[in-house]
């Protein structure tokens, strides 16, 4: 009896539940996300490896440690650097991606898919009920260019970085040849950029001297360059001409008042080079064989001598208006004499004035 009413008592005790965390089975939850390196963007160079390109972070908010597999799907050179990695509760892990260079991979837009899911938790469950999480990020693959050239002919060599010669040319032109061969992800026609400076200058003024005028190109001369083929449309591998012909018109023949000094570039680079020419300037400092330069100086001659005669005359012309003065008490200057500095002081005058840089 007593037996049996022990029995009778253990079946009306309630057992107590697990709490509602600890129960197992069941189906925890998955926090994934991915994004770009800030340092790299989405923007890729492919003939360079971007390590740590992408990362993905996996956030483990459940109640017990959760193993998670990453796969990846794309058309570019990437690599996971962890496929499976198990998280602890409460805790985040990082899995990163890296960009393995590939000089063929073509220009524009590409998908990455990356794709998670749990496949264990509390470290021996399995978990039939888990589902995918898949984040897609899009990667800018940017045109790459790099251009061989020879010059084949260059008349104004010798005034040319480099060169030996200050003094420009007699009035003419010649022309500048090269022959530009280029690599890269895609073909491109070339963009030739020319420009050219002229500044009056002497050697007996300071720069700010406001007797030396502003440039007139119809009475000093001028340095012309005009690009007569720019090689047209070339493809990896294939080749083109550029033609650049550099003219010298209205120079003075002889030594002029003042010295002009005339500077001229060329700059020849892919169209579709990624940042247009200004890119030509990462290409000057950090080596890239994206563009090609030439840069040309020279000056005309300046006659040394007749800024010292005007002052000469002009002394002249003060000395004997002091005798005439001293001699009339009109005080006016001889006529020829005042007609013959009226004459150098318009000559100055006449050739304008301005302040220089």
């Amino acid at each position: 009896m007593k037996a049996k009413a022990l029995l009778i008592a253990l079946l009306f005790v309630p057992f107590a539940a697990p709490p509602a965390a600890a129960q197992i089975p069941y189906t925890p939850v998955l926090d994934f996300s991915c994004d770009f390196y800030s340092y790299y963007g989405s923007d890729v160079d492919p003939r360079y490896d971007y390590n740590d390109f992408l990362y993905c972070e996996i956030v483990n908010s459940n109640q017990h440690d959760i193993t998670v597999d990453i796969s990846m799907s794309t058309d570019l050179n990437m690599q996971l650097e962890d496929e499976t990695v198990t998280v602890g509760t409460q805790s985040t892990d990082v899995v990163y991606v890296d960009f393995i260079r590939d000089r063929t991979t073509t220009k524009g837009a590409h998908e990455v898919e990356l794709t998670a899911i749990i496949t264990r938790y509390a470290s021996v469950m399995t978990c039939d009920t888990c589902e995918e999480e898949t984040r897609t990020k899009q990667v800018n693959i940017m045109a790459w260019f790099e251009m061989d050239w020879d010059l084949k002919e260059d008349p104004y060599e010798a005034i040319g970085n480099g060169g030996s010669q200050e003094v420009c040319p007699d009035n003419g032109n010649g022309d500048v040849v090269l022959e530009v061969s280029l690599d890269g992800n895609e073909g491109s026609s070339l963009s030739v950029s020319v420009t050219t400076d002229h500044e009056l200058y002497s050697e007996h003024l300071d720069y700010d001297d406001d007797r030396i005028p502003e440039y007139d190109k119809g009475r000093d001369g001028e340095l012309v360059i005009e690009v007569l083929d720019d090689g047209g449309t070339i493809e990896p591998g294939e080749s083109g001409t550029v033609r650049i012909r550099m003219t010298f018109v209205g120079l003075p023949e002889e030594p002029a008042l003042f010295r002009l000094n005339l500077y001229g570039r060329i700059l020849v680079y892919p169209t579709a080079l990624e940042g247009g020419s200004e890119s030509c300037y990462y290409w000057y400092y950090y080596d890239y064989n994206d563009c090609y330069s030439l840069s040309y100086g020279c000056n005309t001659v300046e006659n040394h001598g007749i800024l010292d005669l005007i002052e000469e005359e002009r002394q002249d012309f003060t000395d004997r208006l002091d005798e005439e003065q001293a001699e009339s008490k009109l005080g006016h200057p001889g006529g020829s004499l005042f007609v013959l500095v009226a004459l150098l002081g318009a000559a100055l005058s006449s050739r304008g004035q301005r302040p220089r840089p």
